[in-house]
């Protein structure tokens, strides 16, 4: 008897555990959807922040009050408050997204985004650039400090055997386009800096959360390198300590060469 009773309580834990996990992965699909179809907007809300830093507001105003601008910007669609509101939402949603991906890390055997950011000169770079190589993506905390510098020396030390064993380098950090401009040239960098300066790389692949700093837990850019392959695949990860700095290169020649 009892161990009929116990059977049946197994039985009600396994309905309910079974109906959590239906719900949860509905979930996950549509939140998987979700940000998808938000990565694909990218460019279009890149070209709206140029459009509304760029345009001659007061001569939409003017044109206005001379009753020549076109319908649709009378009634918003593309008036300065209309783009203000918008691009204000698109800021609430991606800061919601941010608290989400902060949590999100990449795993092997993961594909890895198509869209990476611009580097140093502006210049888009896309995962699918290098469709058939296999790529180093390797996040940094900072331009021209230490630590930092000794791993993109090491990379840049060795980039020939790199390339000839099938890799092309490409590192990120926060700072911004003109920091890596002078970064690369005073170190004479042969590989793009993407300055991913509103973190959405680093969030994206799990480069950007909790670490200690000085015995005190800080939000900031987790050391790490994606080894991913000619489709798009992460392969290997190097994280936070696991990084040599100095010997980076090697450290990837050997156990992924």
């Amino acid at each position: 008897m009892e161990q009929t009773e116990r059977i049946k309580q197994m039985e009600l834990r396994m309905n309910r555990v079974t109906k959590a996990l239906k719900r949860l992965s509905a979930v996950l699909d549509e939140y998987e959807a979700a940000l998808a179809q938000y990565e694909e907007v990218q460019k279009d809300i890149v070209a709206l922040k140029d459009y509304y830093g760029s345009h001659d507001w007061k001569q939409d105003f003017h044109d206005d009050e001379m009753g020549l601008l076109p319908p649709d910007l009378k009634r918003g669609v593309l008036s300065e408050d209309g783009l203000w509101n918008l691009l204000s939402d698109v800021n609430e949603l991606k800061t919601r997204l941010s608290n989400k991906l902060r949590c999100k890390t990449m795993n092997i055997g993961d594909k890895a985004p198509e869209i990476l950011g611009k580097d140093e000169q502006g210049r888009e770079i896309r995962l699918s650039d290098y469709k058939g190589k296999k790529l180093v993506l390797y996040f940094y905390p900072k331009d021209n400090t230490s630590g930092c510098t000794a791993e993109a020396c090491s990379l840049r030390d060795h980039y020939g055997e790199l390339q000839g064993a099938g890799y092309e380098v490409v590192g990120v950090s926060k700072d911004s386009a003109a920091s890596h401009v002078k970064f690369k040239e005073k170190h004479e960098l042969p590989f793009p800096l993407i300055a991913d300066v509103d973190k959405t790389l680093m969030e994206a692949m799990g480069a950007w959360g909790e670490k200690m700093m000085y015995g005190k837990k800080t939000l900031g850019t987790i050391r790490t390198t994606f080894i991913i392959n000619e489709e798009g695949i992460i392969e290997q990860i190097y994280a936070g300590k696991q990084v040599k700095t100095k010997e980076h290169a090697e450290q990837i020649l050997k156990n992924n060469g």
